[in-house]
This record gives C-alpha cells, sequence and structure tokens, in this order.
C-alpha cells in the first residue's frame, strides 16, 4: 500500500509537472505568434509604402517625360528596399510556420503523455482500490478464522471432558470386552452342542 500511495504521489507531481511545462510552452507560443502578427503587420505595411512609393515617382517620371538617371536611382532604391521586406516577411512567415508545426508536435506528445500518465494514475489508483480490499477481506477471513479455531477449541475442551473418561477406561473396556466375545463364543459353542 505504502509503495502503491507513493507511485500515486510520483504520478501526481509528475501530471502537475507536465501541465506546468505545457503552460509554459503555451504562452511563449502565444508571445512569438503576438511577435509574428505585429512584424508582419509592419512589413506588409511598409512593401505597401513602398509600392506607393514606387508608383508615385513612376507616375512623377512618366508625366515629364524624361527618363534620366536621377529617376532610376531613387526607383531601384526603393525597388531593392521593398524586395528586401518582401523576402523579410517571406522568412518570418516561414519561421512562423516552423515555429507552429513544432508547437503542434509538442502538443500531440503532451496530450499523449498526460494521456498515459492519467492512465497509470487511474491503474494505480485501482490497484490500491485492489490492496485495500484485498486487506479487508483478509481482515474478516482472520476474525472468521480466529472464531472457527476459538469455536474448535471450545468443541474440543467438550469432546475432550466427555471422552476422557471412555479414554481412561479403553483398556478395561477393551478387556471387559475380549471376555464378552469369548463368553459369547462359549455359549454358542454350548448351544451347538446341546443341539
Amino acid at each position: 500500500m505504502a509503495e502503491k500511495n507513493n507511485d500515486l504521489a510520483i504520478n501526481a507531481q509528475a501530471i502537475a509537472d507536465e501541465e506546468a511545462a505545457w503552460e509554459q510552452l503555451t504562452t511563449l507560443r502565444e508571445n512569438e505568434h503576438e511577435e509574428y502578427n505585429h512584424d508582419s503587420e509592419e512589413h506588409k505595411e511598409a512593401i505597401m509604402a513602398l509600392n506607393e512609393a514606387i508608383d508615385i515617382l513612376a507616375k512623377y517620371y512618366a508625366s515629364k517625360k524624361k527618363a534620366s538617371f536621377l529617376q532610376e536611382g531613387p526607383v531601384e532604391l526603393m525597388t531593392g528596399t521593398r524586395d528586401e521586406f518582401e523576402q523579410s516577411l517571406k522568412h518570418i512567415e516561414e519561421t512562423e510556420k516552423a515555429a507552429d508545426k513544432l508547437y503542434q508536435e509538442a502538443k500531440a506528445a503532451h496530450v499523449q503523455t498526460s494521456s498515459d500518465l492519467v492512465e497509470e494514475k487511474d491503474t494505480l489508483t485501482v490497484e490500491i482500490q485492489n490492496a485495500e480490499a484485498s486487506i479487508e477481506q483478509a481482515q474478516e477471513d482472520k476474525k472468521a478464522s480466529e472464531a472457527e479455531v476459538a469455536s474448535a477449541k471450545s468443541y474440543l475442551v467438550q469432546l475432550t471432558k466427555s471422552c476422557a473418561p471412555l479414554l481412561e477406561h479403553y483398556d478395561e473396556r477393551k478387556k471387559m470386552r475380549k471376555e464378552e466375545e469369548k463368553a459369547l463364543k462359549d455359549a454358542i459353542k454350548v448351544l451347538k452342542e446341546e443341539s
């Protein structure tokens, strides 16, 4: 019983530890996801702003009908910056996707571990209940056996009282029976001879 109760306490601590670790991981994941949403929005806004700026510059230079070195420099610079933001956005989206995949895998492992620990707890609880029932049954059986032993001893005392005289005079009674048997044989012999 002590061993099973100790195992049950260890199991309860393991369940608590697993839940605490899961809550910590979930909080971390929520923070990462929040940061991703913030970064993603900032990148998208920057890309839209750069697209608008490129469009404004392109229209401006188109309205002047001159293509000049001045036009190409700022547009190329903004286009390059926009490309960098797009690459960065792609990278943070891939990172978010990978982080979510790891979280889902951790969630599946957590669910399995929690299920295993609960199953172990249930098994230990049943084993403790069975052990308690066995102890209770053994105690009842012991009481019943003790009552039977007491009853048998009482009967033995009574039997000894009634049989003791018989045992004390056994040899004498045995001798008397042999004499009676001999007398009966003699009587039968006499009766046979007389007839």
